[in-house]
């Protein structure tokens, strides 16, 4: 998402509280559902920040949430489709090189 940061808002300081309750509620929880899927405890950290990096460039307003573990399981799977087809994509290009 180039240019997402700086283009988007900064959070308001209510916003800033309720975005570190979230994160203290479901890190952990995230990065642990990440890690059954990943099976690698090093890339299950990385996607749980890139997870709530999404949520904070976000435009769904965190007061919004009525399930933030389903919400934060929808951004987490996305981030996980979107990384496993730019390895496939550098595998092929590894593989189609001279």
């Amino acid at each position: 998402m180039p240019g997402a940061a700086t283009d988007s808002q900064p959070l308001l300081p209510g916003s800033q509280r309720e975005l570190g309750e979230l994160y203290a509620a479901h890190h952990g929880w995230l990065t642990h559902w990440l890690h059954g899927r990943l099976r690698c405890p090093q890339d299950a950290a990385d996607l749980s920040q890139d997870t709530f990096l999404r949520l904070i460039l976000g435009e769904q307003s965190l007061e919004a949430l009525r399930d933030p573990r389903a919400y934060l399981m929808v951004i987490a799977s996305r981030l996980m489709i979107n990384r496993h087809h730019r390895r496939q994509a550098v595998s092929y290009t590894h593989l189609t090189l001279p």
